[in-house]
């Protein structure tokens, strides 16, 4: 559905079908504000509990600013409103398009409206899920918001702590007589065993099918108040057979929901899949046995002058930019092919390890493994500016593949913090290996003579040979030169890479990236909070420094963790964004669209984490190639000298 607003009301837009109710059967329920109207007289203090129950549990939008002073758009009322009533929910959204805020006013009301509930978020990762609830917190918190206070507990006194915060577990509780809860949960295997009777997913296109399918879904296989629905039952049953009752006045209880928001997606994956089986479900269901809301909105349906950045958008969409992959997927929630760009985002996810399986995503590597790093330096203090990133690639000699397991992207943080980093991925990981861009080879210099290099005894040494040649026989003697000069020992392990357009280096990383992609000689790990062997065996490890995300946020074990399989997702993102274009002198160029390199915003996106990607798989190929070459043998010839 997509909606536009005019002069308050939501209207159809051309070429767009604005409400569909499909075949699906729909309870056809009367309007009680009208109902309301027709009360003649007064009302004693029950009956006027229960018709003010009632008005505010079909006013939403007015329970809500009542209670807290929050005032929702009218559409977004009508998406909680859809979502409270129906069993399976979605809505792909715009970017922006306060999706995660809905998410916030449902874990207010939800609890409030429905006795007994208990409802499960679920995100991306644990510090978005509960970061919902913080927001919710702050709400109840408010100046406004006294009466909305009342509902939640506070088990603390002249605290203003609602939430109950534990590791892996955040949760709001509500007194008598509501006995609900708002908790949320880390996307971890060990969710399994876990019952709710309301479970919403924040960012749904980050989840896999085999996690909704196999391990959230069965969250909701307990009926809510099982007992007291069975008495219910037995007690109707035998009215119906007095003839006191027909079927049709049976009482009807609230059946458990799913609903999962997101931005939209390539049409291979997941939540294409569902988007698509919901629509057919609305139009065409096989049985009425479950109810379904379905929505899709663009940045165009909300009303002028709304909360949306519209200065981001409108860059976004210069020159063309509307027409691209991307700004249908982020800002119109197009689902959209993956054929657009250089990489295909489809392959690339096929190369990605399969949930459960290893090597996962890793903060500290295994000792008899070896690993490449590489490192494209950036040195602005800006958040906006590009990432300071690192890639650390798993290798396998044998088959010649190597597996991205860790990755850094900074953007604006010291160059102390830097150098910290480094000194961890050089003492976690046995790296054999190092590739910088050769415009940062004065990251490395200054990390030789920092104190914190010196104080542990690490230096970096460079390899000077050059590989920027289509010539074998050239590479051929670059790699036995290149061979000579690498020294494990000394850490001479550095080979500085120019990115030289004109003599086809650029070319050559990008076609062999591609090639390898191709031939699954490039792979990226699977998620390590989702597999509890490999976060078990990971949640201790003692981090030698604070590291911090690019919120300022200091990260615990688990936060950092959860950051290393986002920075694997988003390496594939940025991968799938890259295009070809030809310059008027032949040139080939590799980068983002131009409606993207001209945000400026601090959540754009970036290219770094590819470029990384780009340098490790080139270093992959430079280290095979140089330790299965063979030396050439040389002989010392010495002159004689003849005494007389």
């Amino acid at each position: 559905m997509i909606l536009k607003w005019k002069s308050g009301v939501y209207t159809q837009k051309k070429s767009f079908n604005m409400w569909e109710i499909g075949n699906q059967k729909v309870d056809r329920e009367k309007d009680f504000n009208e109902e309301i109207l027709k009360i003649q007289g007064e009302l004693d203090e029950i009956q006027a509990k229960i018709v003010l129950a009632k008005f505010l549990r079909k006013n939403i939008g007015f329970t809500l600013y009542l209670l807290s002073g929050v005032d929702m758009l009218p559409m977004q009322e009508i998406i909680i409103r859809s979502i409270f009533k129906r069993d399976n929910g979605l809505v792909v959204g715009a970017r922006g398009g306060s999706k995660s805020t809905l998410i916030v006013f449902m874990a207010l009301l939800y609890p409030i409206l429905h006795f007994n509930s208990k409802m499960c978020l679920i995100s991306t990762n644990f510090r978005a899920s509960r970061r919902i609830l913080e927001q919710a917190e702050q709400i109840i918190n408010s100046r406004k918001a006294k009466l909305l206070k009342q509902c939640f507990e506070n088990k603390q006194k002249n605290t203003k702590n609602i939430i109950e915060r534990a590791p892996d577990l955040y949760r709001i509780r509500l007194g008598e007589p509501s006995n609900s809860e708002v908790f949320s949960l880390p996307l971890t295997e060990g969710l399994r065993g876990t019952r709710a009777t309301f479970v919403c997913v924040d960012e749904l296109v980050t989840v896999s099918e085999e996690m909704v399918e196999v391990i959230i879904r069965p969250f909701l296989t307990a009926r809510q108040n099982y007992q007291e629905e069975v008495e219910i039952r037995r007690q109707e049953d035998e009215l119906i057979k007095l003839n006191k009752m027909t079927e049709k006045d049976r009482v009807s209880f609230p059946r458990n929901k799913f609903c999962g928001f997101s931005s939209a997606s390539y049409q291979f994956q997941y939540l294409y899949k569902y988007y698509t089986n919901l629509v057919k479900q609305i139009m065409e269901p096989k049985d009425d046995s479950s109810s379904n809301f379905c929505m899709r909105f663009s940045y165009e349906a909300f009303p002028e002058k709304n909360f949306l950045d519209m200065t981001q958008i409108n860059i976004a969409k210069q020159d063309g930019g509307e027409n691209t992959d991307y700004f249908k997927r982020e800002y119109r929630a197009i689902f959209t092919d993956s054929s657009g760009s250089y990489f295909n985002i489809k392959k690339l996810n096929d190369c990605t390890i399969k949930i459960g399986n290893h090597p996962t995503t890793c903060i500290k590597g295994n000792k008899n493994s070896e690993y490449i790093l590489s490192i494209d330096p950036s040195y602005s203090s800006s958040k906006g500016s590009d990432f300071f990133a690192m890639g650390v690639y798993l290798i396998n000699k044998d088959e010649r593949k190597i597996t991205l397991v860790h990755t850094y992207g900074r953007a604006g943080g010291e160059i102390k913090e830097h150098f910290e980093y480094l000194v961890y991925l050089l003492t976690f990981f046995n790296i054999i290996f190092v590739v910088i861009d050769d415009s940062g080879t004065e990251f490395i210099t200054g990390f030789n003579e920092s104190s914190i290099a010196q104080s542990r005894n690490i230096k970096l040494g460079f390899i000077t040979t050059s590989f920027d040649t289509d010539d074998y026989q050239e590479y051929q003697k670059a790699l036995q030169e290149a061979k000579n000069e690498y020294n494990m020992t000394n850490r001479k392990i550095v080979y500085p890479q120019k990115f030289n357009a004109s003599n086809g280096a650029i070319r050559r990383m990008n076609e062999t990236l591609k090639n390898n992609i191709e031939a699954e000689r490039v792979w990226f790990a699977s998620h390590c909070r989702s597999n509890n062997e490999s976060f078990n065996g990971q949640k201790d490890i003692q981090l030698p420094f604070d590291f911090r995300n690019n919120k300022e946020e200091i990260l615990d074990i688990g936060d950092f963790i959860e950051l290393q399989d986002e920075l694997i997702d988003e390496t594939k993102a940025e991968a799938a964004l890259i295009e070809v274009k030809s310059t008027v002198t032949g040139i080939l160029q590799y980068d983002l669209p131009q409606s993207i390199r001209r945000l400026k915003s601090d959540n754009r996106p970036r290219k770094d984490l590819y470029t990384c990607l780009l340098l490790g798989n080139w270093a992959a190929k430079i280290y095979f190639d140089m330790i299965f070459v063979t030396l050439e043998e040389t002989m010392d010839f010495m002159t004689p000298i003849i005494i007389r």
